[in-house]
């Protein structure tokens, strides 16, 4: 069973590409496919489904059939006599009434469920070859009497998304409430029903508004840890495989004019390298290496470059991943682009961020870097930047193009374009090849001729087993063996550790070297609940079978740091960040927090790009909260250098500041006052201009209905301010010593 999601937008104006259309959700089986709830008449153009089921009769889930149709509608009596549309075909369905579509092999249940007072709206349960879903695009919630029945062995659950953490409740002359249940209230309903996977649709405005990676991260931090939450959109495929349920990640369609999940489509690029390091590990796997890489990677590798909002870090591939990655990449670039000696070493060696030219050219493809008789790596460079000499002059640390050089290649350009290193992919050891006479700049890849490009060819295991015993026999130990052979084969390309590797891989395959062990994680069965330890090449040699009963094992979560304990030694975390664009999240005390930034901070100077550090938070109590969300702390993360410059509370020292505010006065001018603040924060004060006027305050030209009256950047305002140095004395406050907070609305109008 195969479901799409055709529409995703609920009764709202707002749209954007990923949710254009209001709701609507195919099921197709192999004999024949029906559709749940109209909301737009394309739905209807082309192959028409078996059967409509219609949830209620709002115009978001029913406009779609305002032209009428032949094709059997379901729905309930009162949504019936509410549409005034031509259906020849209606079918009156009933509460719990089990509907048998034999020749598709589904079962639909209707359930009713509060929503409108209008117009009553009923849930499905459809049923299908060991597979059942929940179809609840609006829903306030589920009847007690009902929600065993509804929920009962229930594989995937698709609730409503109108709101993420707040209810939508109204309620009728007769206190009846009706409305739309929030994502956070549906999520804890399939907590309680151990339900593992929900798809939320029919998104509202708030959702609707968000960037898809935000919402993505909104709807995990909501899900408890082991519910499965996916966002729909627009054309999205599912299918079900059993009692599974998985992504529909081929044949991805770039001129379908939607717009990819990017976080899904992001993962598979993960989860694909990852086979293959389970490929070369074990040395099986259920895809061979061209499915891996031609079937799966090159696509989804496709879809990310052709969308361009991802970003790729070929510093944290592993070994095997990296291998399939630089593959697939090989496939997919068609063009080089050719760089005057040094420039394309320097790129190679980190020196050179940026290039120049005095034309402009479409960038955001992928092209490999030639200089010479090398080619070292790919590369994508952002949209070109129009800049004057003068600029020239101030980025030459990125591009390093010489007066000298600019003078001879551009003597008379006025205006040249920048273009930003985006992305950098590197070789581990610069290539060899030959570049057809005539090439300036462009030149497509096919044309290259690469010295030794047959490698693997000349590689055969007979010369290497033929060498090891050679070697071998003049009394030489395995590891100096090894290194000899690799060493001997440099000639041929790569470097001494790609050998190394691969004469290891030999001596395993005929059993002269043993395999090597991996770290031994715990098992447990899905059916006994036996739980032992076992290496993945051990588990895999036994197909994940249980030793005693012979059921599926699955690995068992490794257990993860203490949240009451630094993660680099065992003192209480002072403060916990997020980074890597909110994926990674990390709690240290102050010592090594100040050290982990410093570490950042230098990779962000030797890469040149910004500050990886999304959020920080102070810790309280000395234990993080399970999520981010938990801590309700304001973020510091402007407050680094003062958090770093710190080596310890006691040496903060105390300072005296003049904070400058200004008032109308009552001849209408403005009056600049000057004002005593003694703070052990003062460092951190922005010298803000403060209007008073008709009681209210503004903050450089923003009123602030509430706060206090010095400006205090990220920080909780808890100073005691004196205005002036007998307000101070009259009210015992010592400079080095402030306790309480002032609020606006209690100095507003003594001012």
């Amino acid at each position: 069973m195969k479901l799409t999601f055709l529409g995703t937008r609920g009764e709202v104006k707002e749209k954007e590409k990923a949710h254009r259309y209001q709701t609507g959700l195919l099921v197709e089986t192999e004999t024949g496919k029906i559709l749940f709830d109209c909301g737009e008449e394309k739905f209807l153009k082309g192959s028409l489904p078996g059967a409509i089921f219609l949830t209620h009769a709002h115009p978001d889930h029913t406009k779609g059939l305002k032209e009428g149709t032949d094709v059997a509608v379901y729905l309930t009596r009162v949504a019936s006599k509410a549409l005034k549309m031509d259906l020849a075909n209606q079918k009156i369905i009933e509460e719990r009434q089990r509907i048998n579509l034999e020749k598709l092999g589904l079962e639909v249940t209707a359930f009713s469920v509060p929503h409108s007072e209008k117009y009553p709206c009923v849930l499905y349960k459809v049923k299908n070859d060991g597979f059942t879903f929940v179809f609840a695009p609006d829903v306030l919630s589920v009847r007690k009497e009902d929600r065993e029945a509804v929920f009962k062995d229930v594989d995937l659950y698709i609730g409503d998304g109108s709101s993420l953490r707040k209810n939508l409740v109204r309620r009728t002359k007769e206190g009846k409430a009706i409305g739309h249940a929030s994502v956070k209230v549906q999520m804890g309903w399939l907590r309680n029903a151990k339900v593992k996977r929900a798809i939320f649709t029919h998104w509202g405005t708030e959702a609707i508004k968000m960037d898809e990676r935000a919402l993505k991260r909104v709807l995990e931090e909501i899900a408890s840890s082991d519910l499965e939450v996916e966002v729909a959109f627009d054309g999205m495929q599912w299918e079900s495989r059993g009692s599974k349920l998985l992504a529909v990640i081929l044949p991805y369609k770039p001129k379908i004019e939607r717009r990819i999940d990017l976080i899904r489509t992001r993962d598979d690029f993960r989860i694909v390298g990852g086979w293959y390091a389970q490929l070369k590990e074990k040395g099986q796997f259920k895809y061979s290496k061209d499915e891996i890489l031609n079937k799966f990677l090159i696509p989804c590798l496709k879809e990310l470059i052709r969308d361009g909002s991802t970003e790729f870090h070929p510093k944290n591939w592993k070994k095997w991943p990296k291998e399939i990655y630089l593959e697939a990449f090989e496939k997919i670039v068609k063009k080089f682009r050719y760089l005057v000696k040094p420039h394309g070493t320097m790129i190679w060696e980190g020196k050179k961020t940026a290039t120049v030219h005095a034309r402009r050219f479409i960038q955001g493809a992928f092209f490999s870097i030639v200089e010479g008789d090398k080619e070292f790596g790919f590369a994508r460079f952002r949209q070109a930047k129009p800049i004057t000499l003068e600029q020239f002059s101030e980025l030459k640390r990125q591009h390093r193009v010489s007066e000298e050089e600019r003078s001879k290649w551009w003597p008379e350009a006025k205006l040249l374009y920048f273009y930003k290193l985006r992305t950098w992919i590197p070789f581990d050891k610069p290539r060899e090849v030959k570049v057809p006479r005539g090439i300036r700049t462009y030149g497509s890849r096919a044309n290259l001729k690469y010295v030794g490009k047959n490698v693997r060819e000349q590689t055969d295991m007979a010369v290497i087993l033929m060498t090891y015993g050679e070697l071998k026999a003049k009394g030489l130990k395995q590891d100096e063996i090894i290194k000899k052979i690799a060493k001997g084969l440099l000639p041929i390309g790569f470097d001494v550790d790609y050998w190394k590797e691969k004469i290891r891989d030999v001596l395993r395959s005929v059993d002269i070297l043993k395999t090597k062990e991996t770290k031994k994680f715990s098992w447990k069965c899905t059916a006994c609940g036996f739980v032992g330890e076992a290496t993945d090449n051990e588990m895999g040699e036994r197909m994940n079978s249980c030793p005693s009963c012979g059921q599926v094992m699955e690995k068992m979560k490794e257990s993860r740091h203490r949240r009451d304990q630094c993660m680099k030694c065992e003192k209480p975390p002072e403060y916990e960040v997020l980074w890597a664009e909110g994926m990674g999240r990390a709690w240290f005390c102050k010592k090594h927090f100040q050290e982990w930034i410093e570490k950042q901070r230098a990779d962000a100077k030797k890469t040149r790009f910004a500050l990886d550090v999304n959020a920080v938070k102070k810790v309280d109590g000395g234990v993080v909260g399970k999520k981010w969300a938990d801590n309700k702390n304001a973020d510091l993360k402007h407050n680094l250098k003062r958090i770093i410059s710190e080596s310890s509370p006691g040496q903060i020292k105390d300072f005296e500041y003049l904070l400058h505010h200004i008032e109308i006065g009552e001849s209408g001018e403005e009056e600049i006052h000057h004002c005593l603040v003694y703070d052990h924060i003062g460092n951190m004060f922005s010298q803000a201009h403060l209007l008073i006027k008709d009681g209210k305050a503004y903050v450089d030209g923003k009123e602030i209905k509430d706060g206090v009256f010095h400006y205090v950047v990220g920080l909780e305002a808890k100073q005691e301010v004196a205005w002036s140095d007998e307000e101070a004395e009259k009210s015992g406050i010592k400079p080095k010593k402030m306790v309480a907070g002032m609020t606006l609305k209690a100095k507003a109008k003594e001012w």
